[in-house]
């Protein structure tokens, strides 16, 4: 349906992972939750190469700030993979991008990543 360039919005519930995984437009057959990433640069590397090895789709959690180190390390470590980034999911100013971690992160290095 995303694919087609059909819009696709989430609606209140309790689970904020539903409502990113609804509107991500990924696969949903195989879901890995993974939470919040470590926060010191080499401990999320690893982290981040461990779960890229898991097929299938990767959910993480991230703080507005560490979003663009997150990209640098997707983009690292599996540049052509598919990523999502969602925010302020089922509110006034939801957004969601889609894309591959590197033109995600060009995409945020200019503006301000809030939410």
């Amino acid at each position: 349906m995303i694919a087609s360039g059909a819009t696709v919005f989430a609606i209140p519930g309790p689970s904020a992972l539903l409502a990113g995984l609804t509107v991500s437009g990924l696969p949903s057959g195989t879901v890995l939750f993974a939470g919040f990433l470590p926060a010191k640069e080499v401990a999320r590397r690893d982290r981040l190469a461990k779960l890229l090895a898991v097929p299938s789709t990767l959910v993480l959690f991230e703080a507005p700030g560490r979003i663009a180190a997150i990209l640098g390390d997707l983009s690292a470590l599996a540049s052509d993979r598919q990523v999502v980034v969602a925010r302020e999911l089922t509110k006034r100013f939801e957004e969601v991008r889609r894309g591959n971690a590197g033109d995600l992160l060009s995409g945020l290095q200019s503006e301000r990543t809030k939410g």
